[in-house]
């Protein structure tokens, strides 16, 4: 069908219904058990936000399919120790208990960037040029940073910078902060820093105990402590340290038939 021919004919009908049902491989008769539907791929069969795969993903964190498949398992099922009802459990970095790392990090997306991408966009560089630390003003007082004061962020896996920012937009005893990469340190001696020097993916505890549910690994909501810093070494700040990032009207040109950017 041609775009004309789509604009004519307006609202497309994708399947009719009784089409559609055809997907809806659930309602299906079961072979074993002839009239009956042949429902989902659980232990009961049902549409289950709890179920047994879900539980062994959580205690091996990997997936289900591929524990079956590369070294079969043998677990109790986990209705024998799993509650599945909602409750409380305390995170195995606990602020709580933690007296080494006493603060908890959480992070964010920002509208300016894409995950890591475009740290090299002048513009948007001008806009947020480095990753901010939130911090509560009491922990900023408690720990004697300023508004505006480069800080070492720590964990029990690595170190990393950011800038403060203090406001009560962030809970007592909380810091965030966006992951980060420089691409300015790329030419440097060290280019491994890039990515390194102010991002907080450095920080984050990718070993077990896994989330019990899904097996995930714990991408926030660990322990880090803090400290003052100074700026690091060559990373840019200022609208005009972005200049090298500008196009050039020979890459513009050039940009008419090859792919520069």
């Amino acid at each position: 069908m041609t775009w004309d021919e789509a604009c004519e004919k307006g609202v497309i009908e994708w399947a009719t219904p009784e089409e559609y049902r055809t997907y809806q491989t659930y309602l299906a008769e079961d072979e074993e058990n002839p009239g009956k539907p042949k429902g989902f791929g659980t232990p009961s069969k049902k549409l289950e936000v709890y179920c047994e795969s879900n539980i062994i993903l959580g205690r091996t964190g990997a997936p289900w399919s591929q524990c079956a498949e590369e070294k079969p398992l043998v677990l109790p099922p986990a209705s024998a120790d799993y509650e599945p009802l909602c409750y409380y459990m305390e995170p195995a970095e606990s602020p709580l208990t933690d007296t080494e790392y006493p603060l908890v990090l959480t992070e964010g997306r920002l509208p300016m960037y894409h995950h890591g991408t475009l740290r090299n966009i002048p513009y948007l560089r001008e806009i947020y040029p480095v990753p901010e630390m939130w911090i509560h003003p009491e922990d900023a007082e408690k720990y004697g940073i300023a508004d505006g004061q480069w800080v070492n962020i720590e964990s029990r896996r690595g170190k990393t910078h950011g800038k403060a920012r203090v406001t009560t937009a962030i809970a007592k005893g909380v810091v965030y902060q966006e992951r980060f990469w420089a691409p300015e340190l790329l030419d440097s001696d060290d280019p491994a820093q890039a990515y390194k020097v102010m991002n907080i993916n450095v920080l984050t505890k990718n070993d077990a105990p896994f989330n019990e549910v899904y097996g995930s690994y714990t991408n926030r909501g660990f322990t880090v402590k803090i400290e003052k810093s100074e700026r690091p070494a060559n990373i840019w700040v200022e609208a005009e340290e972005f200049e090298p990032f500008m196009p050039t009207q020979e890459m513009l040109a050039e940009a008419q038939t090859k792919d520069v950017f």
